[in-house]
This record gives structure tokens, C-alpha cells and sequence, in this order.
């Protein structure tokens, strides 16, 4: 078991480029998310309940499903997971989100497991996000639309 960071390039709510989430420390990954799969969730979000949601809630449950996908298959080997702080003040919302897609999942994980922290620029997971972000390395997983919006229903 080990610890790792997080860090995402280009938030989750500008639609026009990918995003890409980086998990880095012992364990290596990164996923990206197509502007097309988001652009895809914000309409399926738009139009999912009968009350009008927030661009910033997308954005967070967006976020929160993303870092799942991130982290749904490498959380048994991990103790301890250091998300960088993207949206001060929501990072107890957010935390609930992801650790309600892992029940949902029948997957167990301990509230203690996440932390937002700010990373910085000298974190190896926002050097390996910028990297696969620019192209220099390849995307160990490109979510499909159908993927995210599972998560998202």
C-alpha cells in the first residue's frame, strides 16, 4: 500500500479541451476525459432532474465522477490518496460524491483515505497530467461517454 497525489489539467468544465486526471507517487495513471464526453455530461446533467442544477454543480459532480474513474481500480492499493484542491470550499461535497460512487459500486473505502490538499507544480502528478495533457505521454485510459455518464446517473 502506498500514497499517491492527484492532480487534473484543464478543469473539468472548460469544454473545449480534454482533461486530464493524473494519479502519481508509487503508482502511475492517468485517464483522460474527451471535451466530447464532457460536453455530453453537461447535457445529461442539464436535463437529468426536473429542477435546474448550477454550472458549478456539474462541475463538481463532473469532478467527482472523474476522480472515481481515476481511482475506482487502484484504491485496494492505496492507504492514503492527496487530491489537489480545485474548488476550495467544496472539497467535503465532492468527498462525498466519490465515496458514494464506490458504495454504490459495493466497494467500501474510508472517508480518512481522501485528502484535498494544494500539490503544487513540483508534484509528479501535476508533471505526469501536463505531460499527457501536451501529448508528450500517452493516457493509460480515455473515458467513454457511456462510461461517465454511468457514474453520473
Amino acid at each position: 500500500m502506498s500514497d499517491a497525489e492527484v492532480d487534473q489539467s484543464i478543469h473539468i468544465e472548460h469544454l473545449r479541451n480534454d482533461t486530464i486526471l493524473a494519479l502519481s507517487n508509487n503508482l502511475r495513471y492517468t485517464v483522460r476525459i474527451p471535451a466530447t464526453v464532457k460536453r455530453a455530461a453537461m447535457r445529461f446533467l442539464r436535463n437529468k432532474g426536473k429542477y435546474p442544477i448550477s454550472k458549478k454543480r456539474m462541475a463538481l459532480q463532473m469532478f467527482a465522477a472523474a476522480l472515481y474513474l481515476l481511482l475506482r481500480n487502484r484504491m485496494a492499493r492505496l492507504k492514503y490518496v492527496v487530491i489537489d484542491t480545485e474548488y476550495w470550499g467544496h472539497e467535503n461535497e465532492i468527498k462525498g460524491m466519490i465515496l458514494a460512487y464506490f458504495q454504490r459500486d459495493g466497494m467500501r473505502i474510508s472517508p480518512n483515505c481522501l485528502a484535498f490538499q494544494q500539490i503544487g507544480k513540483d508534484s509528479h502528478a501535476h508533471a505526469l497530467a501536463i505531460r499527457t495533457y501536451r501529448g508528450e505521454l500517452a493516457e493509460d485510459e480515455c473515458i467513454a461517454e457511456l462510461e461517465f455518464l454511468a457514474v453520473l446517473k
